[in-house]
This record gives structure tokens, C-alpha cells and sequence, in this order.
């Protein structure tokens, strides 16, 4: 059976012409139900106001802005040595700017200075309470830039305060008179010396003598 040529090539280029008319069908109909749907999605979204967009931004703008650090103290030079302090203890001594209250609150971030390592570690206080009527403040927390068990306490009362900075390299105590605002940074390691060999001796369990 002889087959006409030009009427098997008409018959293919009608074929494709359909095939691709089907084809960009199926992709307009495509297109415009994705249009539809995010036209509705659109829809559904909450129109804010004006004061509502001014709230929304500053919210993001105190997201945006670094947290302050507040300094506790800094490190001072004394002329005379305070006369209760033996003379074989290394110590360094700080200032704070306002003698007095430190008034902490729970989440706030601190700058403890340590001296004898010549570095200033970020404290974030997590708990904060009051003791014997309200007469001692005590508060705690976590080192940022110490060792991964590196803390902190503060026990506030009426004529000193009191610190223990544990930094991962050593324990240190500080003790501040509130009334002049000079405190006194002291390296556990440095009472070594007047320590006993039982001191770091546990007693045995009981029934074990």
C-alpha cells in the first residue's frame, strides 16, 4: 500500500500541533490555580495598623540590639595595704562605682573582673532572692566566657557584700565593704598555705574504719 508523503507529514505536524496545544492547556490552568491559592493566602493574612507596624518594628529592633553588659567593679590601686590582710596573701583589689546596693535582677547580664587573670567574665544571673527578712540578697548564675562549669554567686547584706567566681582555672572570693566600695579579690589557691593535709581528706563511709 502506497502512502501519500505529504499527507503523512500534514497528519504528524497536526498531531504535534495538538499535543502541544493540549500541553499549554494543562500548564495555564496550572498556573492560575497557583495564583489562586496565593491570592487567597494573601487574603487570609491580617491587615495591621498603623500602630501595630510601629510595634512590630520595634520589636525587631530590641531583637536586633546587643544585650548591655553592666560592670560591676573595676580593678583599683590601693596605697596603703588594709592592716587585716597578712602580708604573705596575693590580692588585688577593685572598686565598684556606686558603693552600696547592686541591685540585680534575674537575666541581666554582668561583667565580673578577675585581676589576677586579667580578664573580665560575662555573668548571667538566673536566680535572684531575699534572705532574713530581706536583709541579704543573694544571686546566682552562669559564666559565658568561662569554663563549661564556670559560675557565680553574690550574697548582698547591709555592710559587705560577698562573691565566688569560679572561672575554671581557679575559685575566687571577693568581699567588698559596701560603705567605701574597695573590695578585696583573693585566689582560693593562696590559702593552700594555710591548709592541712586532712583538709581535702573525705571521712571514710560508715561501718569502714
Amino acid at each position: 500500500m502506497k502512502m501519500n508523503l505529504p499527507a503523512v507529514v500534514l497528519s504528524l505536524c497536526g498531531v504535534m500541533a495538538l499535543t502541544y496545544y493540549s500541553f499549554t492547556k494543562q500548564i495555564d490552568k496550572s498556573s492560575e490555580a497557583q495564583t489562586d491559592q496565593l491570592a487567597h493566602q494573601v487574603s487570609e493574612q491580617p491587615i495591621l495598623t498603623g500602630n501595630q507596624t510601629v510595634q512590630k518594628a520595634q520589636n525587631i529592633q530590641q531583637l536586633l540590639q546587643p544585650v548591655k553588659t553592666r560592670q560591676l567593679w573595676q580593678h583599683a590601686a590601693l596605697q596603703q595595704r588594709p592592716k587585716d590582710i597578712p602580708d604573705n596573701l596575693y590580692v588585688e583589689y577593685i572598686k565598684v562605682k556606686q558603693p552600696g546596693s547592686m541591685k540585680l535582677s534575674e537575666g541581666e547580664q554582668v561583667s565580673l573582673l578577675i585581676p589576677q587573670e586579667n580578664k573580665s567574665f560575662i555573668g548571667i544571673i538566673d536566680e535572684s532572692t531575699r534572705a532574713y527578712n530581706g536583709e541579704i540578697t543573694i544571686s546566682s548564675g552562669t559564666i559565658e566566657n568561662g569554663d563549661e562549669n564556670a559560675s557565680f554567686s553574690i550574697t548582698e547584706g547591709e555592710n559587705s557584700t560577698f562573691i565566688t567566681v569560679a572561672t575554671g582555672e581557679s575559685i575566687y572570693q571577693v568581699e567588698i565593704n559596701n560603705q567605701t566600695g574597695v573590695g578585696v579579690v583573693l585566689d582560693d589557691r593562696e590559702l593552700n598555705q594555710y591548709r592541712k593535709n586532712e583538709d581535702g581528706i573525705l571521712p571514710p563511709p560508715e561501718g569502714i574504719s
